[in-house]
């Protein structure tokens, strides 16, 4: 995926794992579910919510904001039951979005 990037993903639980036979390929979710319920509950409690002070929060609540918006114009019309998987997904792109923005800083900062 993005090398050790994609360690981190796993790691989180928004890794992808690639599962292919003959001309069929498909992807599934791989890495711990415990830390992915917990950065999903994050977004939902923390982000969601506006919580966050600081310059990577407020960018990781404007890629909410415009996530939401976006699929928000999209389900214009929809199933209430739709409409909560756009949800869902709103949460899971704004963690991949603050994964991948927050991982150069902490590997600069924790490395031996």
């Amino acid at each position: 995926m993005f090398g050790t990037v994609g360690c981190c993903f796993s790691r989180t639980g928004f890794g992808q794992e690639e599962r292919s036979s003959g001309q069929v390929e498909s992807f599934s979710s791989s890495g711990s579910s415990i830390a992915k319920i917990e950065l999903y509950n994050w977004s939902r409690t923390t982000v969601a919510k506006k919580r966050l002070i600081s310059r990577v929060g407020l960018e990781v609540q404007a890629k909410f904001e415009e996530y939401k918006a976006k699929l928000n114009s999209q389900s214009k019309g929809q199933e209430k039951e739709q409409t909560g998987k756009f949800t869902n997904l709103v949460h899971s792109r704004t963690v991949a979005f603050a994964l991948r923005r927050l991982f150069p800083l902490l590997k600069s900062n924790c490395v031996d």
